[in-house]
This record gives structure tokens, sequence and C-alpha cells, in this order.
């Protein structure tokens, strides 16, 4: 069974891990099963998976997240936007991957986001994963100037000197962030029909970079 790590279950009842796994066992591979649940907060996929997999109401759910029965409503509703999106994803040519790299690189080392706004969706999406384990995004940012705010005037402050490598990631080009020597970060990015980066997925979790090392 997958580890709870994987699935971005932090601190999952079994429960959960159930439907997690079932979502593994149903996807066509396991690429698919990662970008199923790497769109979606931790309330969206535990929302999505009750009420689309196991036909629990959303009364149910709504009771188990402590929230109010619209909000369930509104979850699952988003977690399903979200997902199509997901299915819409496109792969454009290297050269345009590589001239998103360098965008992202200019953001963050110099602030200078000009290049990159262009290179956005409107609706960009950033999420990051830090395992539970160390500080990161609580919930996904959306919008193009959320996200550039975000990472001119914040993730700047933390990654303006780390080392920047360039590396093939689940298909695509991204960064293996390195500091001191020690892979600390690793950004990947998800298109849309335009060649538009419409997802930005940061993974800071340990256990997940570890793999990268060994």
């Amino acid at each position: 069974m997958p580890s709870a790590d994987l699935l971005h279950f932090e601190e999952a009842s079994p429960m959960l891990l159930g439907l997690a796994y079932r979502i593994l066992q149903l996807a066509d591979s396991l690429s698919t099963a990662f970008l199923l649940l790497e769109r979606l907060s931790p309330k969206e996929r535990a929302a999505y998976l009750l009420h689309e997999i196991f036909d629990t109401s959303y009364a149910e759910i709504a009771a188990m997240l402590e929230i109010k029965e619209l909000a369930c409503r509104k979850l699952v509703s988003r977690a399903r936007s979200n997902l199509q999106t997901a299915e819409e994803r496109h792969t454009p040519p290297r050269e345009c991957q590589q001239a998103l790299l360098e965008a992202f690189r200019l953001a963050i080392t110099e602030g200078a986001t000009a290049r990159l706004a262009n290179l956005l969706s409107a609706e960009v999406r950033l999420s990051a994963d830090g395992g539970g384990k160390v500080p990161t995004l609580l919930e996904p940012l959306h919008g193009k100037s959320t996200v550039l705010d975000f990472l001119a005037s914040r993730l700047s402050q933390y990654w303006a000197n780390y080392e920047w490598r360039e590396a093939d990631i689940n298909g695509g080009c991204g960064f293996v962030m390195c500091r001191e020597g020690n892979v600390v970060a690793t950004v990947t990015f998800g298109y849309d029909r335009s060649g538009q980066a419409m997802d930005t997925f940061i993974v800071r979790n340990p256990d997940k970079l570890a793999r990268l090392t060994s």
C-alpha cells in the first residue's frame, strides 16, 4: 500500500488512506493518480473522494470535516472543476518550457516578473507539499497577481541564493533546488492548450526529496 506521504494525506486516518489507495487502483497510471491528488487541497481531496468514490452524503462529509454542508458542496464542486482542468494539461515544446524556467528563476532571484507574467495563465495555481514536516503553504494560491507577488516578495527571501538545477521531472522541465549541496525543493509546472503555465507544484517534503539523492 502506498505510504501516506506519497498521497499527501497529512495525519490521515486509516479510512482516508484506504480511499486514496482505491484512487490509485482506479487510476490508469501512477502519474494520473499523482496529478489527481496534487491539484487538491487536503479538504478538497477528502470531500471529493468521500462523495464521488464512496457516495457519502454532503451532510456526513460536512460533519467529518467540521464544516457547514454548503461549504462541503463548494469543496466538491471546486475539486471537480480542478480535476477537469487537470485533464486538459498539455506539454508544450521544450523551448517553451525552458523559457518559463528562466522567467521563473528571474522572478525570484531578481524580482523581475514581467516575462513570467506573460507565460502564466490568468487562472494559474501554485501549490506546495511539505509533508507536514517543513513549513510551506497550507492552501494553494490562485490567480496570476497572487502567485507573482508570492514569488517576488516572499519566496525570493528564501530561494534567491539557492542553487538552481534544471532537471526532467515527471515528464517535463523543472528545477531541483539545492542549498549547501542538499536538495531542499523541486519545482514542476503544468500547461494549458495555449502553452501557458496553469500549475506550479513545489515539493519540500523531505521523504520525497530523499528519493532524488538515494
